[in-house]
């Protein structure tokens, strides 16, 4: 459970925690230079001890939930979840000694995601359903039909990395539509750099050859299954 909401081990977590309170009491230090009271003093802060500091930015970061769900956990006002962030995560990241990349709400093409992921040398590209109500007007069933799942659903493009962040997703389409159909609307391969190699399923075939600058890689077709009934039936 503990790796699952800070993707941080029971093992790991003190060595961490050591060094994250110092960093924390270093921070606050050079914050209140001007400090007369002692440290402590005053009213009682909703997160207590460096444990409960430290347990905060890590879920923050490994699950990215709203300040408005974390002000409905802690308790708080949904501006006070924002303001803790602010002040401990540059202790924790001079505990990591490196920065530690922000989820980024809104991207809205392609380019931003390889503007903020220069380091990608590989992506995977892939459509996604989810199941939805059925609609009430005839046409939008049809229009929201999923032959392949036989239910109705909405379809998104996503664009994942080697270790499984969600780089991209398109706008939702109707079930109906073909996943490459709708990376074509979304322009999904024209913004992928040449030394980036795109890896598809069956679903994209033809896009190497609509893009013969980009190392698309497509996985053969299985070959149809052979009838292995005993011979004379």
């Amino acid at each position: 459970m503990t790796k699952a909401l800070t993707k941080v081990t029971v093992k790991e977590f003190p060595k961490l925690l050591e060094s994250f309170t110092l960093e924390l009491k270093r921070h606050n230090a050079s914050k209140r230079k001007d400090r007369k009271r002692e440290e402590g003093a005053g009213r009682h802060h909703t997160l207590e001890t460096p444990v409960e500091k430290l347990c905060f930015t890590l879920f923050y970061l490994k699950c990215h939930p709203s300040f408005d769900l974390l002000s409905f956990i802690c308790t708080v006002y949904r501006s006070q979840p924002c303001r803790w962030v602010q002040e401990y995560l540059p202790a924790l990241e001079a505990t990591l000694g490196r920065e530690v990349a922000l989820p980024v709400r809104k991207i809205a093409n392609v380019d931003e995601v390889i503007a903020l992921f220069p380091e990608i040398k590989m992506v995977f590209v892939d459509g996604t359903e989810r199941p939805i109500q059925r609609p009430p007007d005839k046409g939008k069933q049809k229009a929201n039909y999923s032959g392949k799942k036989k239910r109705h659903t909405k379809k998104n493009i996503v664009i994942k990395d080697e270790d499984k962040r969600v780089l991209f997703l398109s706008d939702a389409e109707e079930g109906k539509e073909h996943d490459k159909t709708i990376a074509n609307e979304a322009e999904v391969f024209e913004h992928i750099p040449e030394d980036v190699k795109v890896q598809v399923d069956l679903g994209f075939q033809g896009a190497e050859k609509e893009n013969p600058e980009l190392t698309i890689i497509i996985p053969k077709k299985k070959p149809p299954k052979k009838n292995l009934a005993p011979y004379g039936r």
